[in-house]
Parts: C-alpha cells; sequence; structure tokens
C-alpha cells in the first residue's frame, strides 16, 4: 500500500509494501519506506536549528523564522523575526507549536519527563507564556523550559550591558538539572549566584553554569583568555554515564580550569575538553588537543562502554592521542576537513580518530552533528561545498549545484565508512534516534531536500526572483 503524509501542500510517499525491520547497520537501505518528513510553508525565511526526541518518539524542533510560517495549523507572523518551538508525533502530526516574537531558539533538550528545555538569544525582552522578561544587556541568553504539553514552566534571561553572549550548548539530566555553557565577549555576567567572567570590556571568556528543574540557581564558573578571538568558546556539552559534566571547545595561550594551568600547543584556536562534577561544578579533568584550529561540533555518550563519540572539522593536523590526523594548512582557517573520533570517557583520549576529505585547496566544512545506535555505529551529518569521499564514494555538490550541499553518512563502530547518500542543498543541525530505533535529522535548505529513495521536499517560498530564503525541515527515517 502506498501511505501519503501531508506536509501542508508537500507530500512525502511512501512505499510500505514490503515492511521491513530496522537494520542499524545499513540505514539508507531503508530510505524507500521513511515514514515522514516536513518542509514548512513560509513568506520569508525559516530554518530548523536543534531537535530532539521524546521518551514517545515524538519530534521536537526549534529555530527561528521571518515574516509568517505555517507548522501544520495555520500561518503565524513574526514582528521582528521569531523563534519557535513545534513538536510533531511519529507520523509528523503536529502536536503543538509555539511562537515568540524578537527572539530565536537554537538548542533543544528532552528530561526524563518528557519535558523540554530550550535555549536561545532575545534582545531587550521576550515574552515566553509567563509574562514578559526583561533582560540587563540590549542581546540576552533565554533558557526556557515547556512541560510535554507545550505549556511554559518557567523562563530565564541573562547578559549584561555591553556583554555579546551566545550560548554553545544545554544538557539536561531526567530529572530537569539543566546545565548551559557558552561564551561572551565584554563584561562579567551574573547568572544568579554573582558576576562571574572577564569582568572588562575587551575579550572573550567562556562560561558555565547550572539551574533546577525549576530554573533556580545552582552553580557558575566563568574562565577568560584575555583575547577577543571569535573561535574561542565552548560548542558543546552533554552528560557522561555517572552524571558528570563534558564540555568541548576551542581555546588559545594558556588557561587554569581547575587542575593547573594548561597551554594550549599552539597561538590558534585549539580544541580543550574538560570534565566537572555536574552537582558541583568542581573540575574532574581537562586537557588541550594537540594541533591547531580544531572545531568539535557535536558528541554523544556510548552508554554502552562511556566513550565519547565527536565529529566537528579540522583547519590543520590534529592528535586526539591515537596519532595525527588531518593535514597541514600553515595555520589557514580554510579549507577543512571533517573528522569523527572516539575518545575514553576517564582520559578524554582516543580510542581511535580518522578524517575525511582528500582536497588540501578547498573547504569541506564539517561533521555538525551526530547520532550513535547501540551497537556503535554512528550516523553523521554532512555540510560540504565539495565533493568528499569518505570511503564509499565521493558524495557532495557537483559544479551545477548549489555551493553547500548535505549527506548522511553511516559509520561502523570504527569509524568506517559503510554508506553515505547526498541530500540537495541543505545544512544539517541535528540528528538523534528515537527509542524505537529510527535516525531524525533536521536543518534547513534552499531549493531541494531529498535524497536517494525519499521523495524531494520544496522549498514552498514562491519566489526564485529574488533567490528563494532558507526553509526548515526535518525528515525521519524507517523503523
Amino acid at each position: 500500500m502506498d501511505l501519503s503524509v501531508p506536509t501542508n501542500d508537500l507530500t512525502v510517499t511512501i512505499d510500505a509494501t514490503t515492511p521491513r525491520a530496522m537494520d542499524l547497520a545499513a540505514p539508507f537501505d531503508l530510505l524507500a519506506t521513511a515514514p515522514c518528513g516536513r518542509a514548512f510553508v513560509h513568506t520569508g525565511s525559516a530554518g530548523v536549528l536543534s531537535m530532539d526526541v521524546d521518551s514517545h518518539g515524538n519530534m521536537i524542533v526549534v529555530g527561528g523564522f521571518y515574516a509568517t510560517i505555517d507548522f501544520g495549523d495555520g500561518m503565524r507572523a513574526s514582528k521582528n523575526g521569531g523563534a519557535f518551538v513545534a513538536k510533531y508525533d511519529a507520523s509528523c502530526k503536529l502536536v503543538f507549536a509555539k511562537t515568540y516574537d524578537n527572539a530565536q531558539f537554537d538548542g533543544v533538550a528532552i528530561d526524563g519527563s518528557d519535558r523540554i528545555y530550550l535555549k536561545g538569544y532575545v534582545g531587550n525582552s521576550v515574552d515566553v507564556g509567563t509574562g514578559v522578561l526583561f533582560g540587563p544587556g540590549s542581546n540576552n541568553i533565554l533558557i526556557a523550559a515547556l512541560d510535554a504539553s507545550g505549556t511554559t514552566l518557567w523562563g530565564k534571561l541573562f547578559g549584561a550591558k555591553g556583554a555579546s553572549p551566545g550560548v554553545g550548548s544545554l544538557a539536561v539530566d531526567a530529572a530537569g538539572n539543566v546545565m548551559v555553557g557558552g561564551f561572551a565577549n565584554g563584561p562579567a555576567i551574573d547568572f544568579g549566584g554573582g558576576l562571574v567572567g572577564q569582568g572588562s570590556a575587551n575579550g572573550r571568556w567562556i562560561w558555565l553554569f547550572r539551574l533546577d528543574a525549576k530554573g533556580a540557581f545552582v552553580w557558575s564558573e566563568g574562565w577568560g583568555w584575555g583575547t577577543t578571538s571569535s573561535t574561542n568558546g565552548i560548542t558543546s556539552i552533554g552528560l557522561d554515564r555517572a552524571g558528570d559534566l563534558i564540555v568541548a571547545g576551542s581555546g588559545q595561550g594558556t588557561i587554569d580550569f581547575g587542575g593547573g594551568p594548561i597551554t594550549f600547543p599552539t597561538a590558534s584556536s585549539t580544541l580543550f575538553l574538560l570534565k566537572r562534577s555536574a552537582t558541583t561544578g568542581a573540575h574532574i579533568v581537562a586537557r588541550a588537543i594537540p594541533g591547531a584550529g580544531q572545531v568539535l561540533s557535536r558528541f554523544r555518550v556510548d552508554a554502552t562502554t562511556g566513550d565519547l563519540v565527536c565529529s566537528g572539522q579540522l583547519y590543520d593536523v590534529a592528535d586526539f592521542g591515537a596519532g595525527p590526523i588531518g593535514f597541514l594548512s600553515g595555520g589557514k582557517l580554510t579549507p577543512s576537513r571533517a573528522f569523527v573520533a572516539r575518545l575514553r570517557d576517564d582520559t578524554l583520549t582516543a580510542v581511535w580518530s580518522r578524517a575525511y576529505g582528500s582536497n588540501p585547496t578547498t573547504n569541506v566544512s564539517d561533521l555538525y552533528s551526530l547520532a550513535l545506535s547501540p551497537n556503535g555505529e554512528i550516523d553523521v551529518t554532512v555540510n560540504m561545498n565539495v565533493p568528499v569521499d569518505f570511503g564509499c564514494g565521493a558524495i557532495g555538490p557537483t559544479s551545477t549545484a548549489p555551493p553547500w550541499a548535505f549527506a548522511l553518512v553511516h559509520l561502523s563502530a570504527d569509524g568506517t565508512c559503510k554508506s553515505s547518500a547526498s541530500y540537495g542543498d541543505g545544512l544539517g543541525y541535528g540528528a538523534t534516534l528515537t527509542p524505537a530505533g529510527s535516525l531524525v535529522y533536521a536543518g534547513s535548505f534552499t531549493n531541494t531536500i531529498g535524497g536517494p529513495g525519499i521523495a524531494a521536499m520544496t522549498n514552498p517560498q514562491p519566489s526564485p526572483s529574488p533567490p528563494r530564503l532558507g526553509d526548515g525541515f526535518f525528515i525521519r527515517l524507517g523503523q
């Protein structure tokens, strides 16, 4: 039989004539049986910037939009650009959608009770459903919590006059305790326990803080380099099997996270990893990765081994502990190679690491997000502007394609390519597995998004003159 899932005025057709069980070893064979996908109808621009799934397999997507957007229940408008959070069931049917003016969400996490935690940015003020919140600065960090039905539980704004803060990542535990990490340029910020950070008008610094499930302050930390480098910051945080906080970011010079000074090996920004107690914020271990110009975009914790599986991009050679990977670029910020590494939880050193991309004269971009199967195999989303061979044959844009291509790559537990497919002109900002084992991925695209075995979805914006603006999408693959 053929099932058609409406996506407003778009339709994804599913050929379910021959049902098959989920095969984590070769998920791209299942593209023809992908249950559903959705692209948003809009009149301006829209993008999905993060996504997660709850215990029932519902998909929660967040992002931003300009002008109007339809999540499946009619057009909504924003006055000055808006943030959104939308929840869809396993059939991609809308459960609820919320929009907020003068804001943008770029992170979401779910706790053990399916409560939804959001991170993003606002200007001077925002109303997330608890009354208008006024921030201390002109650019403020927004953290908010919703229950499973979309009702706002609480919202918090953090900032300082003259500061330009950015949220790198957030994580929540099963009880709803919230850990947030990011960076700021300029003065110190009070996250609830007093000022932390650089404390001056110059220099970029990084911060961590924890709130409890009701939004109350627990602890905060801040560290500075005394430099304005735009590449210094926290890019990803998460919790290990013991509940400790793992933090990844980039820095330069010398810094002391609490275990003694760490000197970064090069003048350009270099990847650091650190572990801290999520309960108290106390230091456990930290290390800088030898090499230069690395960005760790995302990591997942292997529930079986406790290892960290991480992905990102390299602008030069790096050594995670299993030997150097990458190529010498003389410290230039382009080109880059994508990388994946498996790291031990206790020492944050490599079990193995691999770099992908063979053309040292062009930009490859990075593996922005990843999903980790119970058997240790890895699905990564790839953003690239040149063809790349991950070991299964070259994929990516051609000379006639738009400049950026979106692809999925499936890797074995040791990083060897098992399958890869290019999906069109998009950028991937999220990938995860549902409790049933379905791969869900999301992002934004300009013209079309699709791939082998799944009908292409087209950006519904009516132009192309002027050129179409971005549209958000998410797709749920087979079970």
